[in-house]
């Protein structure tokens, strides 16, 4: 799709799958159809079509993955050699076929660039997505691909205990370097911290925005004030915490050392 399309139109289309405009999209019997939202009321129309395939390029490719060592598990991750991926997609002579509802006469639309994109990133996220092109759904290549490897397992068994698995290509492996510092940072410069500069909310922004807010909350003007006195006296509160040690030399402690908080004790034996 990015040879046939133009670089203007690849541009454009990759910014409409970008930007969400493909509004969905299948991939079933060969074909990726989607719609995109346009320039238009209603969405075009996108078919995207592949080669044709046989039912037995798509069986050779499970019974590889299944017969072949670690290959299930490099396609679980993306990975797969060109000629095996040529089998089930297109190979370097083929290209697809799109039609789009839409009145670009190019053969190949932003709209179905945007497609195409779509169905790229579904199949690099679910890589076994792949094979519904070929009329087989994610689940039923697991299943199929389980059996298979369940019955080269038994065949491996019966050929004996030196009977080994094919070997597929070999993928460079990703380079891990050693690096000699302290896991936990010990090590580094310290990271200077900044000193914002102290402000007051409540004095130094503009106050009316703060009873503006708090108008809707309250019934009468002086409840709105009560309210910000009331935030006021909890920023004095979260500058300047009491400390714990202060209900000791409270000048309103009774003579027993309790505090006088205005609450009248009830006695029980007042009948008596």
């Amino acid at each position: 799709m990015a040879d046939a399309a133009d670089p203007a139109r690849r541009t454009r289309g990759d910014k409409y799958f970008d930007d969400g405009h493909v509004l969905g999209h299948r991939m079933v019997d060969g074909q990726v159809i989607g719609e995109v939202k346009g320039s238009q009321l209603e969405p075009f129309s996108v078919v995207i079509r592949l080669p044709r395939r046989a039912n037995a390029d798509v069986n050779g490719l499970l019974q590889w993955l299944a017969e072949t060592t670690g290959a299930a598990g490099d396609f679980d991750k993306g990975i797969l050699p060109p000629d095996r991926l040529d089998e089930i997609l297109l190979d370097g002579e083929e290209s697809p076929v799109c039609r789009c509802t839409c009145p670009d006469p190019s053969a190949v639309c932003k709209h179905a660039v945007a497609v195409a994109a779509a169905a790229g990133r579904e199949i690099d996220s679910s890589p076994m997505s792949v094979l519904e092109l070929r009329g087989i759904s994610a689940m039923e290549a697991q299943h199929r691909l389980a059996a298979l490897m369940a019955r080269a397992d038994d065949a491996l068994t019966k050929r004996g205990p030196g009977a080994k698995r094919s070997t597929g290509p070999t993928t460079s492996a990703p380079v891990l370097e050693v690096v000699e510092r302290d896991f936990w940072g010990a090590d580094l410069p310290a990271v200077e911290i900044p000193a914002p500069t102290e402000m007051n909310p409540l004095g130094d922004t503009d106050p009316t925005l703060l009873h503006a807010a708090l108008r809707p909350t309250t019934v009468l003007s002086h409840e709105t004030l009560r309210a910000v006195s009331d935030l006021e006296d909890c920023w004095d509160h979260l500058k300047s915490p009491p400390s714990f040690d202060d209900s000791a030399s409270r000048p309103d402690r009774d003579a027993h050392g309790g505090d006088d908080d205005g609450v009248v004790a009830l006695s029980f034996d007042d009948d008596e």
